[in-house]
C-alpha cells in the first residue's frame, strides 16, 4: 500500500506550477528539487520523480479529471486513478472520489485525452502515421525509458567497462545485437562512479547509438556533424573511427560546444575540431567531408519518453518552424559533402513530414545530385525512443 507523505506531495505541486505557469523544462525543476533537498533519501527522490513524470505525461488526463487547474487536485486525481487512498488533507477537502472515478471512466473513451496530448497534435499523428500506428506510438512514448550506456571503445571493453560498475554497485546487462552498449537494470547517479569520471561510458539511448553507426564511417574519413549539439553522437563517431581523421562538429550555440570539448577531453578523444554553425563555417568546410551528419532540430515528439513536457511545449507554429529550419539544413548544409560522399539525415521524431517527405522532398529538388542509398525508422514502441534516419550519396 503507497503511503503519502504531505511534504513530499507539497514539493510535487510547487514542482508542477513551475512546469506548467512559470513554464520551466521537467528535466530541470526536477533536478533543481532534488540538488537543493539532499536530506531526502532514495526512496523519496525516486517518489518525487517519478510522480512528477508521471503527472506531466498524463497532466491533460489528469487536469480532465480533477476539472480543475488546482496542481493538488490534479495530484489527488492521479492517484484516484491509481486507486490510492487519499489522506484527509485540508487541500483534498472538497474532492469526491467518486466523482473523480466516474469522469474518468467518461474522459477516457477519447484516445487524445486518455493519452494526453493536444488534440491537434494526436489528430497530426493520425493524418500522417495512420489511425492504429499513432495509437500505438503516442501509448508508448507516455511509458518511462530504460537508461542504456554506450561503452567508449577507447579506453575500454565492454566487459570491462560492465565489471568496473558492478564493483561500484551499478547493476547492468549486455544487449544482443549491440555490442557496445550496456542497460542500466537499476535506476543509479552514475556521475560519482569512476566508469563515468574516466570517460569509460557515455548514457545513449540505443536508437541514438544506431544513428551513429548508420553513417558508416571508416578511419581517416573527414567527418562533419553538423549539429553536434553536447557532442553524444560526434563522441560515438570518434569511436568508430578509432580516433583517427577529423570530425569537425559544429553547432550554433558556443555553451554546447563547450560542453563537448569537456566530454572529449573527459573520453581521450583527439580527432575532434568544433566550429560555429554559419555561413563562414559552411564556406571554410565546403567540399571538405568525406561523411556528413546532419541530426536536424525537431520537434522530439520520438522522446517524450524522456522529455515528457516536449508535447505541451511544442506548437503548430513551433513545427512549421522546424519544418523550415530541416530544409535549409539539407539544402544548404550538404554543400559541405565531397562529391561520392555520404551523409544521414536524422530526427528524433515520429512524424514523416520531418523525416521520410524531407528527403523526398531533397530528392524531388535535386535529383541529379544526391541519391538515397537506405533509410530505417525506429518505432518507440520498442525499447527505445523515436528516430527516423536516412543515408545518401552526392552524385556530383
Amino acid at each position: 500500500m503507497v503511503k503519502l507523505y504531505k511534504n513530499l506531495a507539497s514539493a510535487c505541486v510547487q514542482a508542477l506550477e513551475t512546469i506548467f505557469v512559470e513554464q520551466k523544462y521537467a528535466d530541470d525543476v526536477v533536478g533543481n528539487l532534488l540538488q537543493s533537498n539532499k536530506q531526502w533519501g532514495s526512496r523519496d527522490r525516486q517518489f518525487l520523480a517519478s510522480t512528477i513524470y508521471d503527472t506531466v505525461r498524463n497532466f491533460r488526463l489528469y487536469k480532465n479529471v480533477a476539472d480543475s487547474m488546482d496542481f493538488w487536485k490534479v495530484l489527488a486525481a492521479k492517484w484516484i486513478v491509481e486507486k490510492i487512498d487519499l489522506p484527509e488533507w485540508p487541500e483534498f477537502a472538497e474532492v469526491n472520489a467518486a466523482e473523480y472515478k466516474a469522469r474518468y471512466e467518461q474522459l477516457i473513451t477519447n484516445p487524445a485525452i486518455k493519452e494526453s496530448y493536444p488534440d491537434w497534435l494526436y489528430e497530426l499523428c493520425v493524418e500522417e502515421l495512420g489511425a492504429d500506428t499513432a495509437k500505438a506510438e503516442l501509448a508508448a512514448l507516455n511509458q518511462p525509458i530504460d537508461v542504456y550506456l554506450r561503452v567508449n571503445t577507447l579506453k575500454t571493453t565492454r566487459g570491462k567497462a560492465k565489471l568496473l560498475l558492478e564493483e561500484e554497485g551499478v547493476a547492468v546487462e549486455s544487449i544482443d545485437g549491440f555490442d557496445n552498449a550496456l542497460h542500466l537494470t537499476t535506476r543509479r547517479n552514475l556521475t560519482s562512479t569512476v566508469c563515468f569520471r574516466d570517460g569509460l561510458i557515455e548514457v545513449q539511448d540505443l536508437g541514438s547509438q544506431q544513428i551513429g553507426a548508420f553513417l558508416q564511417v571508416e578511419p581517416a574519413d573527414y567527418v562533419i556533424d553538423a549539429c553536434a549539439g553536447a557532442g553524444g553522437k560526434t563522441l560515438q563517431i570518434a569511436c568508430e573511427l578509432k580516433n583517427r581523421g577529423t570530425i569537425a562538429a559544429l553547432d550554433i550555440h558556443e555553451s554546447k560546444l563547450t560542453q563537448l570539448r569537456k566530454r572529449a577531453h573527459r573520453a581521450e578523444v583527439t580527432i575532434i575540431e568544433t566550429h560555429i554553425a554559419d555561413s563562414n563555417t559552411r564556406a571554410y568546410l565546403f567540399g571538405k567531408a568525406d561523411k556528413l551528419l546532419l541530426d536536424v532540430p525537431c520537434s522530439g515528439l520520438g522522446v517524450i519518453k524522456r522529455n515528457a513536457d516536449t508535447k505541451w511545449k511544442l506548437t503548430q507554429e513551433k513545427l512549421a518552424e522546424l519544418l523550415e529550419t530541416q530544409w535549409e539544413i539539407l539544402s544548404r548544409y550538404t554543400e559541405m559533402l565531397k562529391p561520392g560522399g555520404e551523409f544521414v539525415y536524422a530526427t528524433c521524431s515520429i512524424l514523416p513530414s520531418e523525416n521520410e517527405k524531407q528527403v523526398q522532398k531533397l530528392l524531388a529538388a535535386m535529383p541529379d545530385k544526391f541519391k538515397l542509398i537506405e533509410e530505417k525508422r525506429i518505432s518507440p514502441t520498442g525499447n527505445t525512443d523515436g528516430y527516423y534516419m536516412a543515408r545518401l550519396a552526392k552524385l556530383n
